[in-house]
């Protein structure tokens, strides 16, 4: 009975505990056994150990520290990945797989189609799924990690049915299960064996769900390898149908409530988990296959060595590169501070056509303003103090008049009342005023841009403090990375507010400009011109059918981009106001439209590659990903000691508690909710403990032979094929026609450092 007050109560009151009686015991258990010569099978031995599930073994532990007060059960810290990534969250997912065959139709295509386009983020915090995610084919833990937090809108009304009145009802018991699971998983707090039971009531019990193919198909090549070994097989006969159930009644399931408790022991489950200790293994192991498998260690020494020579040349080599970049930009800065006569409209497009047949610039795609995959841009390392970081280098640039000219003559919506839009930001950014207002014409006039040129960059780095005060960095890239996330100045922490507290947008451009403000008669003040750093976005907006996201709503946000008919639409923004890169998950129930935006350079290019956005559509509705990192999770929830300038934000968004509709059987195991099911299939095995409050355990359901396979009991000598290497941390064993997609080295195209933790270990931040 996870998550019910009785459990709670039990858990605290029936906590084992090593003290004298238990020691005593096991004493003389001890001497009957050595003295007395009993059996270890002796029925009298069984009587005292059985009760308690005690051992006749002494305990070093207990032997030496117990005189101080020690109790070395506390030692047993639960294992997160082991038990909920690869145990609790696996066996939900594969009956939910289980349950989309079940209701028929093309449900399992569509969730495979759904999860390949789900976008990436970060460095490694979200991968690329692959070609067939239903297969589950050798995944690491990592991966089922992914497929939680992506999985609200994958699911979102494939149990559908117009001819099912209930239908509704499942897909919403699902989307609250998948929520609070996601929410469990980052904070370890909500009611999650509430969820759980009503999941098995209102959908479980509505679909007879049998083996997945891949299952059967495993089960066939355990019966040959039996078979060969002369062993007898158990279970389902050969070639039929096995009947599969969601089982709750497992090790894995009930150990999930001591995570509180062990929180406030010894902290974030970072401290104890062990996937450190799992992935440092699986770093050697690399090492290890590239040697001769004779006196390895040397060769593994040999091989980290060379690691560290290269990588010391590569930082080398970076810091020339970041040195040259830097006095070209200084050499650039001057030049243009001697040559600051305005442009007029003639002259303009003959220096845009000067500009567009310069070598260096024929790479540029005319409309296009971002830099290419194939194209360079400079970034050395950040230093964690400043707040966001853009390339120095000058190379990739737009002359603005002519680039405005073209897409105007194309209809492009995006670039309409661009050129004004623009001068008000820098008017605003160069005079220290407020950017709420729109200016007169001749205050717009007084802003001079150098040449007329936008220097255009790849890359926008991010730095913010996380929610426990560490410092993190974002890459954020106009063509695949650029959705972010600022504050909704709109919020007032006093009164109430019907909105949401913060704004999203995505970057449809990352710019520089060396900009002056004139002065009043229009003469040329003294001094170089500044350097003005600023996006372009197209601006998101709440879906106008949803009412304003609460968290006690059981959904993530959702939002849409605004019609570019509408003002609003795009916009110019400071990189300072950015809070952090945002992961926006497609909407895929509801499909891709043009009403928002026909086509436009406002849209990443495609580079050889299926585009996100599918040619000239967006996707009607998208929903942020609250879910990708516990410091977002905690952006959402409030109270993380980090993020003290925008906890106020919070007070009407996210201090309602979490209500799951449940039964008033939570606090009473012995009334249970009866699970109905259809009559020619009702298994004779039902009359027990779920249903009477009485029986042994499994008795509920028929005994699953397979039931390790889903909560990942089985351990790694399995002669199944399917079985995931080093307990699903590996993952890298799909096969070359089921390859993730490789999403162009991430937001910096490569480019970057190269010598990030996530990247060298395999695994994004805990």
């Amino acid at each position: 009975m996870l998550g019910s007050a009785a459990d709670m109560r039990r858990r605290q009151t029936k906590q084992r505990v090593d003290d004298h009686p238990r020691r005593s015991t096991i004493e003389r258990v001890r001497g009957w056994i050595y003295n007395l010569g009993y059996s270890l099978t002796s029925v009298f031995l069984k009587r005292v150990l059985d009760a308690k599930s005690w051992v006749p073994t002494r305990n070093a532990f207990s032997d030496k520290l117990s005189s101080y007060g020690f109790n070395f059960y506390k030692m047993l810290a639960p294992d997160l990945l082991h038990e909920f990534e690869l145990g609790t969250w696996k066996a939900v997912f594969i009956h939910l797989l289980r349950v989309l065959y079940a209701a028929g139709g093309d449900r399992i295509q569509q969730l495979n189609e759904r999860y390949r386009q789900m976008p990436t983020f970060g460095r490694g915090v979200i991968r690329r799924f692959t070609h067939n995610t239903s297969a589950m084919k050798k995944l690491a833990a990592r991966d089922w990690e992914d497929l939680l937090q992506c999985a609200m809108p994958v699911f979102e009304g494939l149990l559908l049915d117009p001819e099912q009145p209930n239908s509704e009802i499942w897909d919403s018991t699902v989307q609250d299960l998948l929520f609070i699971l996601a929410t469990w998983h980052a904070s370890a707090k909500l009611p999650l064996g509430r969820i759980l039971r009503r999941f098995k009531t209102e959908v479980c019990s509505c679909f007879h769900t049998y083996d997945l193919p891949t299952e059967d198909a495993a089960r066939v090549r355990r019966r040959a390898a039996n078979a060969r070994k002369g062993k007898k097989s158990t279970g389902t006969t050969a070639g039929a149908k096995r009947r599969r159930y969601f089982n709750m009644e497992t090790y894995k399931l009930h150990s999930l409530g001591d995570y509180l408790l062990y929180a406030r022991l010894f902290g974030p489950s970072d401290n104890y988990s062990t996937q450190v200790g799992e992935l440092e293994h699986r770093r050697v192991k690399r090492f290890y296959v590239r040697t001769n498998k004779h006196r390895f260690v040397r060769q593994i020494a040999k091989q980290h060595r060379r690691e560290e020579i290269m990588r010391k040349l590569i930082a080398r080599q970076r810091a020339a590169q970041v040195a040259t970049t830097q006095a070209k930009a200084s050499t650039a800065a001057n030049g243009s501070s001697n040559h600051d006569s305005m442009l007029s409209g003639a002259s303009s497009l003959t220096a845009a056509a000067d500009f567009q047949s310069h070598p260096q610039n024929q790479h540029l795609d005319a409309r296009s303003p971002t830099v290419s995959f194939s194209q360079t841009d400079p970034l050395p390392k950040t230093p964690p103090q400043e707040h966001h970081h853009m390339s120095q280098d000058t190379t990739h640039k737009l002359h603005l008049y002519a680039w405005l000219v073209q897409c105007e003559s194309q209809g492009d919506q995006a670039t309409k009342d661009f050129l004004p839009m623009l001068r008000d930001h820098l008017y605003a950014r160069l005079s220290g005023t407020s950017q709420s207002g729109e200016y007169s014409d001749s205050q717009r006039s007084r802003v001079h841009i150098v040449q007329d040129k936008l220097h255009i960059h790849k890359v926008l780095r991010i730095n913010y403090t996380t929610y426990d005060i560490r410092r993190a960095q974002d890459s954020l890239n106009a063509r695949n990375h650029g959705d972010i996330m600022v504050l909704n100045p709109e919020v007032d922490t006093e009164a109430p507010f019907d909105g949401h507290p913060y704004w999203f947008a995505r970057i449809a451009g990352i710019f520089h400009v060396m900009a002056k403000l004139l002065n009043e008669d229009g003469t040329l003040p003294y001094g170089p011109p500044q350097r003005i750093e600023f996006l372009w976005v197209r601006w998101f907006e709440r879906v106008p059918s949803q009412p304003a996201w609460r968290w006690s709503s059981l959904r993530l946000p959702a939002v849409q981009f605004v019609k570019a008919d509408q003002d609003g639409a795009f916009g110019f923004l400071d990189p300072n106001d950015v809070i952090r890169g945002v992961h926006m998950l497609p909407g895929c129930k509801h499909g891709r439209t043009k009403d928002f935006l026909g086509k436009s350079v406002a849209r990443p290019p495609h580079n050889g590659k299926k585009p996100d956005n599918d040619g000239d559509t967006d996707w009607r509705r998208y929903y942020v990903g609250i879910f990708v990192d516990r410091d977002m999770f905690m952006r959402f929830r409030g109270g993380g000691v980090g993020h003290r300038s925008t906890q106020g934000t919070f007070s009407n968004v996210s201090v309602d508690d979490v209500e799951v509709a449940v039964t008033a059987a939570d606090d009473d195991p012995g009334t249970e909710t009866e699970i109905a099911q259809p009559e020619e299939e009702q298994d004779p095995t039902l009359n027990s403990e779920e249903n009477t409050g009485s029986g042994g355990p499994d008795a509920a359901e028929p005994e699953d032979e397979d039931e390790e396979d889903d909560y990942g009991y089985k351990g790694n000598n399995s002669e199944d094929d399917d079985v995931e290497k080093d307990e699903g941390l590996e993952g890298d064993g799909v096969e070359d026609d089921d390859e993730p997609e490789d999403d162009e080295l991430g937001a910096e195209d490569g480019e970057d450092s190269g010598d990030d933790a996530e990247d060298e270990l395999g695994y994004a931040p805990l």
